[in-house]
């Protein structure tokens, strides 16, 4: 279906629009550039690439990804704009607006939204190749409408990143929430009213209120070659998340591999807990699996007397910084951290009644769901605001941006004049060639005419 464009606005490829100059990039190694340590940016597909000790070009530049640049992630961007001095490596093709038809700017937002489908190839890599980048389809507009359009889209943006900004704080507010929440939970605040001034909570230790607790099989008890395309799960710390276990990534061992290693078995409910220490404490319940299951080396399973404490509880005790503090303390080894089974044994808990864990669970679960959901809403109002930069500027280049005005003349006129510059160009370079043929003509004597016939009789003999 062909796109309808204003009356006053006119197609043109790409290269009537912008002067190229990718013959002008110079790539260097790695190893080279590290010789020749400076402060001017040194450019590649999405961005810097480092820092070099020199520049090719010193103005106001697009840089379009020849290879290497998402062209068909249609949320992120593969152009951008430069400015000062610079190097450009042969990843990125170099483009300037050409002066008098379009801005830089206009060429930038338009190479953002632009659909690259048929225009890049390759599988692994994909490749935006110069011929193919010169037949691109441009909308060209007045000069005058391309001012208006970019200061509509430049003041859009600036709201976006400023709601962008807005957004990126959630996720965190939401977990301070919740963390605040499992330590108002953990230290009897969160029920303070409902126990109504009882008497204070007890404290026993993990070993004290478990029936079992165990870490999974270590070295040739498990070894790679065991495992299996399907057969009997074995959880590993990969699986265990932060208040869920993680069914995408599975693992196996045979039936007969389990017999062996049946006392390492799992039942839903357990305790699963991380052994290494990291930025958070990562633990869960195992949910039902669809075949019995084990425990890898370095993934505890804590198994609860139900009588004593709840297992929902004890997990947020875990998980809580009171738990954190507690475990961070036990926790050894310089570059991963983590606790031994003994330590996880000797970490105490608070213990509350049987009634009031549950009513704090209750409490917990509750304002938790309240979190997911503003959590859920966010992310869905994220990947809206993602796609709306997309659609803005589909918007800006049918024309349906900013209102079109007769004061503003007809794109055609800017054609006429690219077609102008086209031809002078054109009989700059062929003075240039009769220029040159002049000049060897007054060079060029008979005597080497003469040898120049010999040389070819040779050539004809050798034949």
């Amino acid at each position: 279906m062909k796109e309808e464009l204003p009356d006053n606005w006119t197609k043109v490829n790409l290269e009537n629009v912008v002067e190229i100059y990718d013959n002008r990039r110079k790539p260097i190694s790695a190893k080279e550039r590290s010789k020749r340590l400076g402060d001017i940016p040194y450019y590649g597909a999405t961005g810097i690439a480092g820092y070099i000790d020199d520049y090719i070009f010193d103005e106001e530049l697009v840089l379009l990804g020849e290879d290497g640049a998402p062209f068909l992630e249609r949320n992120k961007n593969v152009a951008y704009l430069i400015k000062g001095k610079s190097w450009v490596n042969n990843h990125a093709h170099v483009l300037k607006g050409r002066d008098g038809i379009v801005s830089n700017k206009i060429v930038l937002y338009f190479l953002n939204q632009f659909n690259y489908n048929g225009y890049v190839g390759g599988t692994t890599r994909l490749k935006l190749n110069q011929k193919n980048l010169k037949i691109i389809p441009f909308p060209l507009s007045p000069l005058a409408e391309q001012e208006r359009i970019v200061a509509k889209l430049d003041n859009l943006f600036t709201k976006l990143d400023k709601i962008k900004a807005s957004l990126a704080k959630i996720p965190e507010l939401l977990q301070n929430f919740r963390q605040q929440v499992l330590t108002q939970a953990v230290t009897g605040k969160l029920t303070e009213e409902w126990r109504k001034g009882s008497s204070k909570w007890n404290k026993a230790t993990i070993k004290e209120l478990s029936q079992k607790i165990f870490d999974g099989p270590f070295g040739s008890k498990l070894k790679t070659a065991d495992y299996t395309p399907s057969g009997v799960q074995v959880v590993r710390l990969e699986n265990i998340k932060r208040l869920s276990f993680d069914t995408t990534k599975q693992s196996f061992i045979s039936k007969e591999k389990y017999e062996e290693l049946k006392g390492n078995t799992l039942k839903k409910g357990d305790i699963i807990f991380a052994s290494f220490v990291g930025d958070e404490i990562r633990a869960t319940l195992l949910p039902e699996l669809s075949t019995p299951a084990i425990n890898k080396a370095d993934c505890f399973c804590i198994r609860l007397d139900q009588e004593k404490i709840d297992k929902h509880f004890c997990l947020y005790v875990l998980l809580s910084n009171e738990g954190k503090d507690q475990i961070i303390e036990l926790a050894h080894g310089i570059t991963r951290p983590r606790i031994n089974l003994t330590q996880l044994r000797s970490i105490n808990i608070p213990l509350p009644s049987l009634k009031e864990q549950q009513e704090i669970v209750n409490r917990v679960e509750n304002l938790f769901n309240k979190a997911d959901k503003i959590q859920k809403k966010y992310e869905v109002l994220k990947t809206n605001i993602e796609q709306l930069p997309r659609a803005i500027l589909h918007k800006a280049f049918k024309g349906e941006l900013v209102p079109q005005l007769e004061s503003d003349g007809d794109a055609k006129d800017l054609l006429r004049e690219i077609e102008g510059l086209k031809a002078e160009s054109l009989l700059k370079k062929a003075s240039g060639r009769r220029k040159a043929i002049k000049d060897f003509g007054k060079d060029y004597t008979l005597e080497q005419e003469r040898q120049l016939k010999v040389a070819e009789e040779k050539e004809t003999y050798k034949k």
